[in-house]
């Protein structure tokens, strides 16, 4: 039977029904393309984990936790300065040395998540992501937005296609179609831009089982058991994973991060400009909206946003 036959409440049915399997497709087609062999990256490299989890801001997040139970950053409620002892050389990775070299004097922990310089010191964490096919590069965007455009032209083609049949016809009641095409275009374009590819997701979620015994670990060393370096749970689960009065100065620091999650949207001040007002509630359960704008900047890191 020719669709387009159809009256209109069965080709609405029929309509949603071609949509829902037309965005499957696109999502299958995506998730194939970008799946591949497991890339070779530095699983050891906390900074890393964090930026393929949450962007930037996490790795700001970890580097800063990291420099203050060592000691190299003395923190004073929301206030963070250098330790009198501490200097750019009395680490190793570059994230810390400029983290040590910003606080210099006294300030808001809110600095970090102004300053372009220290934004340009993670940018190498994501480069290498990017190299690896974990997060976007150019062509994998483009890749994206082609299938986009298939998925589009099929959706708007056959919509429109019943509606000049319709009109033809000289019916006009095609408000709830016209509505499904924008509607079906709307979540084609909402989801068409993970901030992970398939292959980032994947690493991620290897990542996260490797180190799935972390959490029960860290809280053992609270207890005054083996201690256990605590970047790498914060990288890997976020800092609001780090429990227990060792890592008090965490919540102090970064306060309303939902333990245990890792693309909630936080209100330490951190979120202002890479998220808008209406993707992060005051709530601690709130999360970032799954827009591209949002995966990129608030990294899924307001993480991730997330969205995969």
């Amino acid at each position: 039977m020719n669709p387009f036959d159809l009256p209109g409440p069965q080709f609405l049915v029929f309509y949603v029904i071609f949509a829902g399997l037309v965005i499957a497709g696109m999502v299958f087609w995506r998730k194939r393309a970008e799946a591949s062999q497991t890339p070779k990256v530095d699983l050891s490299d906390p900074y890393l984990i964090a930026y393929l989890r949450a962007g930037e801001r996490e790795v700001l997040r970890v580097a800063t936790i990291a420099l203050v139970e060592k000691g190299l950053l003395i923190q004073e409620g929301r206030q963070i300065r250098r330790a009198e002892h501490a200097s750019p050389n009395s680490v190793q990775r570059p994230i810390e040395k400029a983290l040590l070299q910003k606080y210099t004097h006294s300030g808001e922990v809110s600095w970090i998540f102004k300053d372009r310089g220290l934004s340009k010191d993670c940018e190498s964490y994501g480069k290498t992501l990017r190299t690896a096919r974990l997060l976007p590069d150019e062509s994998v965007n483009q890749a994206r937005l082609i299938r986009l455009v298939v998925a589009c032209f099929l959706l708007t083609g056959v919509g429109f296609t019943k509606i000049v049949l319709a009109i033809q016809a000289g019916r006009t009641n095609v408000g709830f179609l016209v509505l499904l095409i924008i509607i079906a275009m709307a979540v084609a374009a909402k989801i068409s831009f993970p901030r992970l590819t398939e292959s980032g997701k994947i690493m991620l979620e290897d990542v996260r089982s490797l180190y799935s015994g972390l959490r029960t670990q860290t809280l053992s060393a609270n207890s005054g058991g083996a201690g256990v370096e605590p970047m790498m749970l914060a990288a890997v689960f976020g800092v609001g994973a780090l429990a227990g009065p060792t890592f008090a100065f965490a919540d102090a620091l970064f306060p309303h991060r939902k333990r245990g999650t890792s693309n909630s949207c936080a209100t330490d001040g951190d979120c202002g400009s890479s998220c808008s007002s209406s993707s992060c509630s005051s709530s601690s359960g709130s999360s970032c909206s799954s827009g591209s704008s949002c995966g990129s900047s608030c990294g899924g890191g307001c993480g991730g946003c997330g969205g995969s």
